[in-house]
């Protein structure tokens, strides 16, 4: 709470406090006493008792007295202001052009603290009001005795305000009218209009609606591990909880999760880091995705000395209406726009909105795209919750999944005909929607779970997987009651985007997909995803039995697109075989028929796998190099991550250079963030080509740890041969042999120590223990995939 100190002063009346502050606007006693509806005579009277209270024998130092009178000395707390050094100017630049400022934000955000300071360092006269405990019909009187004036009828309180207000340039700072804004809104253009110098600063969570009020919404601290902002104020707060705290750069990252769990709010964290005199911060980080029951000021009991005590101010102005408005918003997983919040609300929802967003209950997400989208902090977000009866939360959580299915649908159906810009984001944009609504849906709903899942997975295969994504997908799939629930064509969807990360999982589905397939269409699904997954795992006989099969069913059901995804796949295997030229012409065909189906981008993707077959193995390279820029240009215009990180792969294996480094360590990066693990290896074996032996190393484990964990062993067993040759070039021979016992592991002795360096089995006598250990760590990584 502010504190406002005044100097001593001996009792004034009513009356005499009104004519004193009109002697200090220089009025003489007979316009004082038109003003105040006095005679001359009892002006003069009051005049003389003023010189005697106030010790001035003449005009000049009543003048000097009243303004001592109202002089102000603002009390700061503390603490250091810390992060609003931004919001300071541009308050203070609303201040210089318009006379009435309202700071407008959620509870614990720190609008007292952000008026304060600038009313302390403001050219004008400051006067403090404090408004937390008014009630109606009590603002004018409260501001009278905070200006130092007496109280009369309502009239003539406002009037002598407006009198005494008018004396000078003073600043008047309205702090916490959130329960009596309608008031504050009538006094505050009643006083701007009688003192034309005066300007008031307004707190608030909702504005006062004024017809001159300019607001400043009042946001959170930014979050991340910077100089400035939420982290500074938690290191800031810490140290004087407990003074020895000196965080090292792993505490950064953990202070900056604390942060962002508490959304940047600055009471929360101020909450929080006084609790660094008891826990560590990774106990306070786990304690916090526990919930924030253990956010609160010891030696308190105001508003601010808990958490929950500033929410509950704000809860406590709300109708019922607007508190299972905001009980079924809080219920959401992510973000809302208005349409989202209709269909999950079961009261007319957007003027509530609007209503809870003047409150500050809620808040603008920083999100991109056509609608606005609002959100609750995370803070906020537990309040509410803790208020909420579980059955409207399952109630909105099946409301948004239902929305997301019916939108992710929509969606799917287009993305395989257009790649506009427009698809793609929306397609990035509505991901992380979908992947709460997998991840409810999967415990609770198999047939929703399956709907939102598989046409995810179009969706993600089209604009560009992200890891998160696929994750939730195969997270859903491994359930057994959605794998049931799904048809072969569900299950072909999933798997060909889960090839990216799982081939395990791929292998259960397909052999599912297989079992349940009862007519043509859904044969032509089942052998399709079977076919796909024996050609990433390079059994040729056994992708073509399934590919023949396919492409008869797609022919006959004239499915060119699946025509298209069949001939791909039987390049994939052919390719696995070392048949470099056939997989390109059947690559060629696969073009036309995703061409004919209107799929462009799977042409660009053929079109990338033509370039990169050339380069392996130095066939129809000029093509390739045409190509590969095709294939650039495409992902280019489209906005397509993934498609780019492919055809620049293609590009650097065609052209090499002392650039290919960078160029693959970015591609290397785009195929992490997308979950793309095979040609994340495949990008990691290329680049460690390019470097000295001692440096292949990192690199290659890397490769190593990405092969492992999509379970593709034909991948693992490339990378563990090159880890053996970089560790026996660069003399690392017990590094070497280890990595040759982990290869033999997976391959077999005979087939390890054929592609072992030359010479290297002359010295295996000397290492058979470390061989051994080396062959059980990669049996152990084995058993770890498998479970």
């Amino acid at each position: 709470m502010l504190h406002v100190s005044r100097i001593d002063r001996d009792e004034l009346s009513a009356r005499e406090a009104e004519v004193l502050a009109a002697i200090e606007r220089r009025l003489n006693n007979a316009e004082i006493a038109e003003t105040l509806y006095l005679s001359v005579r009892t002006v003069e009277s009051h005049v003389a008792s003023l010189r005697r209270k106030l010790g001035a024998d003449s005009r000049a130092k009543l003048i000097s007295a009243a303004r001592a009178r109202r002089g102000t000395a603002l009390q700061l707390p503390q603490s250091s202001f810390v992060g609003r050094a931004a919001e300071i100017e541009a308050v203070r630049g609303l201040l210089s052009r318009h006379r009435w400022v309202s700071i407008v934000g959620a509870a614990g955000s720190g609008k007292t603290r952000l008026a304060l300071e600038l009313a302390a360092s403001d050219a004008r006269a400051p006067i403090v009001v404090e408004l937390e405990r008014a009630a109606g019909g009590d603002v004018a009187g409260i501001v009278a005795r905070a200006i130092g004036l007496g109280t009369h009828a309502a009239g003539d309180i406002l009037g002598a305000c407006g009198v005494a207000l008018a004396a000078q340039s003073y600043l008047l700072v309205l702090d916490n009218c959130d329960r009596v804004t309608d008031e504050v809104g009538s006094i505050a253009a009643e006083l701007l209009a009688l003192a034309p110098s005066l300007a008031v600063l307004a707190t608030s969570r909702s504005p006062a609606g004024g017809a001159d009020e300019v607001v400043f919404p009042l946001q959170p601290l930014p979050t991340g591990n910077g100089s400035e902002g939420a982290v500074r104020l938690f290191i800031d707060r810490a140290r004087t909880a407990a003074p020895a705290t000196r965080p090292s750069d792993s505490d950064l990252e953990l202070i900056a999760r604390i942060c962002a769990r508490l959304d940047g709010l600055p009471l929360a964290i101020e909450l929080a880091a006084a609790r660094v005199r008891h826990l560590t911060l990774v106990e306070l980080a786990d304690r916090l995705d526990a919930g924030f029951g253990l956010l609160c000021r010891t030696g308190r009991s105001d508003r601010h000395s808990t958490l929950e005590a500033a929410f509950d101010w704000t809860w406590d102005l709300l109708d019922d209406d607007e508190r299972l408005v905001l009980s079924q918003l809080a219920a959401l997983p992510l973000s809302f726009d208005l349409q989202l919040a209709d269909a999950v609300t079961t009261v007319a929802a957007p003027e509530r909105v609007l209503r809870l967003l003047d409150r500050s209950l809620l808040s603008q997400a920083a999100t991109a795209g056509p609608t606005r989208r609002f959100q609750l902090l995370q803070p906020v977000r537990g309040f509410v919750l803790e208020r909420t009866d579980q059955a409207v939360v399952q109630r909105v959580r099946h409301a948004h999944a239902v929305h997301y299915r019916d939108q992710v649908v929509r969606l799917a159906g287009r993305v395989r005909t257009e790649d506009t810009g427009e698809v793609v984001d929306a397609g990035k944009r509505m991901a992380p929607e979908v992947v709460a609504a997998i991840d409810w849906a999967a415990a609770r709903s198999p047939e929703l779970a399956v709907a939102l899942a598989r046409s995810l997975a179009v969706v993600v295969e089209h604009v560009g997987p992200d890891l998160a994504s696929l994750e939730t997908i195969a997270r859903a799939f491994r359930v057994p009651a959605v794998r049931s629930a799904a048809p072969p064509s569900a299950l072909f969807e999933v798997g060909a985007a889960l090839c990216y990360l799982d081939l395990e999982l791929v292998s259960e589905l397909a052999d599912h997909a297989i079992a349940i397939a009862d007519d043509d269409r859904k044969r032509l699904a089942a052998h399709s995803l079977a076919g796909l997954l024996e050609a990433y795992r390079q059994d040729g006989a056994s992708a073509f039995a399934h590919l023949d099969a396919a492409e008869r069913f797609a022919d006959a059901l004239r499915d060119h697109w699946q025509l298209g995804h069949a001939r791909q796949a039987r390049a994939i295997a052919l390719l696995g075989m070392g048949e470099a030229g056939a997989a390109i012409t059947a690559l060629e065909s696969s073009m036309q028929e995703f061409a004919q189906a209107g799929d462009a981008m799977h042409v660009n993707n053929v079109r990338f796998m033509m370039a990169l077959a050339a380069a392996d193995s130095g066939l129809r390279t000029d093509e390739a190099i045409v190509w590969a820029g095709e294939s650039i240009d495409y992902a280019t215009a489209s906005g397509n991550d993934h498609e780019l990180a492919h055809a620049v792969l293609a590009r650097a294996a065609l052209t090499g250079g002392p650039e290919v480094g960078a160029v693959l360590r970015d591609a290397i990066e785009a195929f992490r963030v997308v979950g793309d693990l095979r040609c994340l290896v495949r990008s990691c074996l290329l680049l460690a080509t390019s470097l000295q032996s001692h440096e292949r190393v990192p690199v290659l484990e890397q490769a190593l740890a990405v092969a492992s964990r999509s379970g593709d062993e034909i991948k693992q067993a490339t990378v563990l041969e090159r880890l053996v040759e970089a560790h026996w070039e660069a003399g690392a021979e017990r590094d070497a042999a280890r990595s040759l016992g982990s290869l033999i592991a997976l391959v077999g002795e005979a087939s390890a120590f054929a592609r072992s360096p030359a010479g290297m089995s002359e010295r295996l006598g000397d290492w058979n223990t470390v061989i051994a250990e080396g062959r059980a760590r990669g049996t152990s990584r084995s058993a770890r995939h498998d479970r």
